[in-house]
Formats: C-alpha cells, structure tokens, sequence
C-alpha cells in the first residue's frame, strides 16, 4: 500500500505513475458486456479499440499566449472555410508528438514566434476519442508573422489587446482566454501561482488504450482522516478504466462509479485533472494516454460502502492534507467536457414538458442529443451556412440575407430534420434480439413511422420560427456569431425537438 501512497503522490506532482503493468479494471469488452446483460443495445465502441491518431482518435493542441500588456497573440485563418478570421494558435496532433511539441509547432507555424509551454490551463474533450489540451507558456523569439509572410498555415499573427476588433474564428476561444488572463494575472511566490495548481506538463508515458485513473477521496467521521480508493483486482492500484471512445468521459466516470459502487452511488463530485500521461512516439503502443481525474465523495466513508475488490486506504496526513488542498477552485486542470446546448434543451423537455423529476432524469437519452450536437448538428450547420457564404454573393444586403433564408428553409431545413429524427430513432437503445434481420427491419420501421407521425408537425413548426430568425441572422449578424444567435434561439427549438423526437 505503501507503493500507491508513493504514486499518489507523483500524480500531485504532475508525474507519471509508476507501475508495475498497463492497469485497467473496466475495460471497454466489460462495459459492452454489463450494458449487453441487461438485455439493452447501444452504438457501442468495438470491444478491442486501439486508438490511432488520424484514424479513431483526434488531439488538437491550442496555445494562449499573453504578454506583459495584456495582449493575447491571434493568428489570421488562411484555410478556404474562415479565410481572413482570427483564432488562437491551434491545429491538430500529428503521430509521433508529444503535445508540448505540437503546440511549439503550431505556434511556429502559425505566428512565426518560438515559445516554450509551462502549463496545462484547461482539457477538453467531445466525446471520448476527440480532446484539445490548452497550454500557455513564454515566447522565446522568433518573428512575428505579418502578411508578407502569409502561407497556407496562416495569413498573419498579431497581439491583440480588445478582441472585439477581430471577426473571430468561433466564440469557443473566449472562456479559454479569460482563464490564460487570470493564470497570468494571478500573484506568484517564485515560479509557483499563488491558491493555483502547480505548473502541469504532460508526462512522457506511453498508453495503449485511451485511460481514466480515478483519484477518488473520502473523509471517515470517526477518525476524519482522508481515504483513498484503492482497486483490489490484480496487484493494489489506484483504480483506471478505459474510456469509451464514443460517449463523453462524465458517461464513462458515472458508468465506472456504479462498477465500484453500485446502483445506489454515493454523493460524488469529479473535480480536475491531476495528471496527463501520453507518450506518442512508442509506434507498437499507439496512439492511448492516461488522464488521472480527482473526484471527492460527499459523503462520510461509512455512507459509501464499496463491492468487491475495491477497498478505502488510509492516506498519511501530509498526503490527505496535500489532496485536500486541490479539491479548491482552480487547484486543478479544469475538465471540460463538451456537451453542448441540445442537452440543455432536452433536459428541460424531461423536466419542463414531460414533468419528470430531476432525480428521474433519462440522462442516456441526453447523452445520446449531446452526442447529436456534436457530431451531426454543429458540424452540418456550421458547413451549411458556409457553403451559403461563398455561393450566395452580389446584390443588396437585403437580397443576400432574403435568398440565403430561402435555401436555408426551403433546400436545408426538411433535409436536416429528416436526417435528425432518423438519427434519434438509430441511436435509442433497443431489446436485444438473436435475429439480426428482424432487428433491422423493427428499426426501419420506427424510422418510418417516427417520420410519418412527427415530420410534418414538425417542418410546420420550423417554419413558423425559423424564417423570420434566419431572415434577421443572415442580415445583421457576422459569419462567426450566426451559429451563437441560432443556438440561443435553439434552447427553445431543441426543447421542442426533444420532447417530439421522445414523444
């Protein structure tokens, strides 16, 4: 046990764990087999899933670098699809790079400037196979990139101080910026931030699956010493599972919880990462890293019984007090995990409309719109109203807007709404049945009766909002704000899409 205090406290200090083998206690195979056994079918990820880049797993690097004034450094989009719009430092991994690596290379390429990264400020992930690690550092030198030096990475670079002078990429950048200015404004005691998690890099370690360790702590009332989980499965570890590359990482962890747990889980809270491990140039491993996430019970450890082969482990209390001190805000890398507004809207169709009680909540069939936004809706509208800009041109503003509003509902709304409710209807969990043929033909004949029953109600609905919303978003909005004014509109809309596609 000692072994696992030892690596507990690596984790704290943004190391790498040091263990014995590769340790997963619920691997992909044992969540399709658990969600098979209660006679349920899901899309699920294939049982033996190696992750890839480039092939089944994306990792974007982003840079947010601020200087003495307060400016942050902006690149110029070059790319056809948002050519002349502004957006950090960003771009995908590439094989055999490790992530500080790819953000030192994006940065070059993009702004002409040399930095060096001193921390993680933030993880994201959209679903489990798709994650952006947002770093900041200090510039080094180089030069900064002006249009005579505009290539097919980036048109310019430039430190901005006001960001509404730019037409920006997406708004997706903002909250990421606002937290780099508080990293940088925060008052130090040496290199070290004060009431802010110590400098984290990711470490050097190769993974073959895509991996969450769980820094699971709990306070005993009888003694008030500090617990942590520990897993019993094969040698004493701290307690991982694989993640599931096609559902978010929350899903993953409440999944994994209940394995431990049981049905009735304890009051729990995940918090941030600790560490990341990821090492890409081991080609025979691929592509797989290790997140090591904090998650407190709140509860005393009496109230949260475990099921076998897991047990609580009593730390020292330097050690207990040392992870209690990164349960505060900002102690670790915030975990952001992409959700998106279609979940809003139909949690507020269950509870709202359909009168269900928060603790009844259907969060699969949230998770599974979450996924829709995602995937499918933000990616076609986003293609859609560009594919709009550069073949609809000429003419007065009011004609532009006009016959942009007409393709918009007349060509891509009945398309899209047939397309959504035939993926919603694909995605709802099904009885498992021994007929495979029987079990498509009972899914394309819910398809069908789904879109005889609800299309047109819904097609009429759409045009009674949409119109007159797309007429005003298409004459007064900017390019990169449309999609934000159609997702404030859509909180209402999605509410209405949910309840009619569950209905």
């Amino acid at each position: 046990m000692e072994g696992i205090e030892r690596n507990l406290q690596r984790i704290l200090r943004g190391e790498a764990a040091q263990e014995s083998q590769e340790f997963c206690d619920f691997t992909l195979r044992e969540q399709n087999e658990a969600t098979a056994a209660k006679g349920i079918i899901t899309p699920s990820a294939p049982s033996e899933f190696h992750p890839v880049l480039k092939k089944n797993v994306c990792y974007i690097v982003m840079a947010v670098l601020i200087n003495d004034s307060g400016e942050v450094l902006m690149m110029q989009e070059a790319k056809s699809s948002c050519a002349g719009q502004w957006y950090l430092p960003a771009g995908r991994m590439e094989p055999q790079e490790s992530i500080q690596v790819a953000a030192k290379r994006e940065v070059k390429e993009e702004t002409g400037l040399d930095f060096e990264p001193t921390t993680l400020l933030m993880v994201e992930s959209a679903g489990g196979a798709w994650f952006r690690f947002i770093l900041t550092g200090e510039i080094l030198g180089g030069k900064l990139k002006t249009p005579a030096d505009a290539n097919s990475e980036s048109l310019q670079a430039k430190w901005v101080k006001e960001l509404s002078e730019l037409s920006l990429r997406a708004g997706d950048i903002l909250p990421v910026i606002e937290k780099a200015r508080e990293w940088h404004t925060h008052a130090s005691i040496g290199s070290q931030k004060v009431n802010w998690h110590p400098c984290l890099l990711p470490t050097p370690k190769s993974h073959s699956r895509l991996l969450l360790r769980i820094a699971c702590l709990v306070r005993k009332k009888s003694t008030n010493r500090v617990h942590l989980l520990v897993s019993e499965k094969t040698e004493a570890h701290i307690p991982t599972c694989e993640i599931n590359p096609i559902r978010s990482i929350h899903s993953t962890l409440k999944k994994y919880m209940t394995e431990i747990f049981g049905a009735d889980l304890p009051p729990h809270r995940p918090h941030g990462i600790l560490s990341v491990e990821y090492d890409g140039r081991d080609v025979d491993r691929g592509d797989g890293l290790c997140l090591t996430l904090l998650v407190s019970i709140r509860c005393p450890l009496e109230n949260a019984p475990l099921i076998d082969k897991y047990s609580w482990m009593e730390l020292s209390e330097q050690t207990g007090l040392l992870l209690l001190g990164r349960l505060d805000k900002n102690m670790s890398v915030p975990l952001n995990v992409v959700r998106g507004i279609m979940a809003c809207g139909d949690v507020i169709a269950q509870v709202m409309v359909e009168k269900c009680h928060a603790k009844n909540i259907n969060w699969g069939r949230t998770e599974r719109f979450a996924i829709l936004g995602t995937f499918l809706v933000v990616p076609m509208i986003r293609t859609w109203y560009l594919t709009l800009d550069r073949f609809i041109v000429g003419g007065r503003q009011v004609s532009i807007a006009l016959r942009k509003m007409v393709c918009d509902q007349g060509l891509f709304a009945p398309f899209f709404l047939v397309v959504f409710l035939a993926t919603v209807e694909v995605l709802k969990p099904t009885r498992m049945t021994s007929n495979h043929e029987s079990a498509l033909s009972s899914q394309w004949l819910a398809i069908k009766r789904k879109l005889e029953e609800e299309y047109f109600d819904v097609i009429k609905v759409n045009w009674l909002l949409w119109p007159s919303v797309q007429l005003g978003n298409f004459y007064l909005v900017p390019l990169q704000y449309r999609i934000l004014v159609v997702q404030v509109v859509a909180l209402f809309w999605n509410t209405y899409l949910a309840w009619k596609a569950n209905n």
